[in-house]
């Protein structure tokens, strides 16, 4: 996934975050849409999981992406299994979307996403994506992170991370966003400018995730903008 600046070595990675993939039970796990998933549901192991994605340089400046989501994901889960001990867990919405991004972006360039059972497409990586990925330009417009809920909703936690493309149509031609599935929580992230896919209950910007738990305990996450 050649860029500005690049150093002249690519470099390993996960394209799923390693934070992420080390902490959830891989008999309950859900990951949509990609040609290594049987019918039956077999998955590779974590180590497998990995393709020569960026540069030395950019994979070194933006790792601090997936140790963030990973922590996201920690408080979550503590939050769901009534363990989390501090009120509110604060960190970088700035961070999470360009996570996002950068998990959308590597398994577009790992080649991991089907336009349909039996063709895997090659489908694009815009400029713009990269650009704003490595700090370079800020997402505009509707693009960005959106949480998928509203001020009452109930949720069910879950010990489960899901990932999902998303396309501009139902021929697939054209991937503009993901959906993730964090412990229960649905976060999507839309990289176009076209208010028509999305949804009226996907709030964006969004700061604060408060919960309600048993003994009128609240726990919450605050991502700082």
């Amino acid at each position: 996934m050649p860029h500005k600046n690049c150093s002249t070595k690519i470099s390993k990675e996960h394209y799923f975050s390693r934070s992420i993939l080390e902490q959830f039970d891989w008999n309950t796990a859900t990951l949509d849409g990609f040609p290594w998933i049987t019918k039956n549901g077999n998955k590779p192991s974590i180590n497998s999981m990995t393709a020569n994605i960026l540069c030395e340089r950019h994979n070194n400046a933006l790792s601090h992406l997936d140790n963030s989501a990973g922590d996201v994901f920690r408080e979550l889960k503590l939050i769901g299994n009534w363990k989390n001990t501090r009120e509110f867990y604060i960190t970088s919405g700035a961070d999470f979307e360009r996570w996002m991004l950068k998990t959308l972006c590597g398994t577009i360039a790992a080649k991991l996403i089907k336009e349909n059972v039996n063709i895997i497409n090659t489908y694009e990586i815009k400029n713009q994506w990269l650009d704003i990925l490595v700090g370079n330009e800020n997402f505009s417009g509707t693009m960005g992170l959106y949480i998928e809920g509203g001020i009452g909703q109930e949720f069910g936690f879950e010990d489960k991370f899901s990932f999902s493309p998303l396309f501009n149509d139902s021929n697939r031609k054209q991937v503009i966003g993901a959906s993730f599935i964090m412990a229960g929580l649905m976060f999507h992230l839309i990289m176009e400018n076209n208010a028509s896919h999305i949804p009226e209950h996907w709030r964006n910007p969004f700061r604060t995730l408060v919960f309600n738990l048993p003994n009128k305990r609240k726990r919450g996450i605050l991502f700082s903008w």
